[in-house]
């Protein structure tokens, strides 16, 4: 069965994996994965079967409250200071691996809200700065509904920036310490304004988020190397919210930022007129690197990976050249 991770019900073994204390969770997970593929890859071993509790190397899992219930959900028993796998008892990699994967996920993401969390509680000023963005969407909407010719449209628009900047200069300028101000915006964002202008201001479909990925979840490696095919995301008007195929040309002027060239493209009104042109200094904010999915596990890999890090699947191959691909740029395989 293919991944249940959006299922409207938790399984009893999803709800006891998210249930561990979250001091210790990631490392236990991280060792029950390890002792399930060792299973699921060599079901015949004895020696994959049997867990030891005395064993130092097991203490982070076996020594952790609820290891126990999760263990006996697996069809672990547990015999002395041993906890066997009975011979008739068979795991599965959809089944027990993948959820495992998805808690540790679950554990992760829940660390990093907390962390962004008390960073606002220590900033007094988080708040405001958040409102005043907010204020700024809301002014894009505006704009962006409101029947302007195009150049009236982007203008309004590039006011709301300066103001935007303004007002973090003017914050940035107080003794109290304030947050470093956002990096440049895409001259995506203006342009697919514009576009948006001539054109239907239906929305365009996002590509659906794979299962075993979170909301907003990319490739975590933010650096970039001359030549290497990358995505860059549209932020606004047609196709905002989608990522489109392009090319690092090198280093940007700018700290944290690159030169790219957009691959040609029809998609998103041809990228707002951006396709096959050279855009300088883009940020990395608004850059990921270019994905491919496992067609087994559905885990999102780099596009440098060779084979899927869940289960082993080697990377989709590279035939003859056939026209531009999300991944590579030379091929439609990947």
């Amino acid at each position: 069965m293919p991944p249940t991770k959006y299922a409207t019900e938790l399984s009893p073994l999803e709800k006891a994996l998210r249930s561990l204390p979250k001091h210790g969770a990631i490392e236990a997970l991280s060792l029950l994965e390890k002792i399930t593929r060792n299973v699921v890859h060599s079901p015949c071993e004895d020696k994959f079967r049997r867990i030891r509790k005395t064993n130092k190397t097991m203490a982070p899992l076996t020594n952790l409250p609820g290891s126990s219930e999760i263990l006996s959900l697996m069809g672990w028993v547990e015999d002395g200071d041993v906890v066997i796998l009975p011979s008739n008892v068979k795991l599965d990699f959809q089944v027990h691996v993948v959820k495992i994967l998805e808690a540790k996920d679950y554990f992760t993401e829940a660390k990093e809200k907390q962390k962004v969390a008390s960073r606002r509680a220590v900033d007094p000023n988080k708040a405001e700065m958040l409102h005043q963005l907010e204020l700024d969407r809301q002014e894009r909407l505006a704009a962006q509904s409101t029947p302007l010719s195009t150049s009236d449209r982007v203008a309004m628009l590039h006011q709301i920036e300066v103001d935007r900047q303004e007002r973090m200069a003017s914050q940035n300028s107080s003794p109290t310490p304030q947050p470093s101000p956002q990096p440049k915006r895409s001259p995506l964002a203006v342009l697919g304004a514009a576009a948006a202008a001539n054109m239907s201001q239906t929305s365009l479909p996002s590509p659906p988020a794979s299962p075993m990925m979170g909301s907003g979840e990319q490739c975590e490696d933010s650096k970039f190397v001359t030549g290497e095919i990358a995505e860059v995301s549209i932020i606004e008007g047609i196709g905002a919210g989608n990522w489109v195929s392009c090319k690092i040309i090198g280093p940007g002027s700018t700290a944290e930022s690159y030169d790219i060239y957009i691959l040609p493209t029809s998609d998103y009104n041809n990228v707002g007129g951006f396709s096959a042109k050279n855009i300088p200094d883009m940020s990395v904010q608004y850059l990921r690197k270019a994905c491919w999915t496992c067609s087994q596990c559905t885990l999102i890999n780099t596009v440098s990976s060779t084979q899927c890090r869940a289960c082993g699947v080697p990377s989709p191959a590279h035939d003859q050249p056939r026209g531009l691909s999300r991944a590579c740029g030379d091929c439609t395989i990947c």
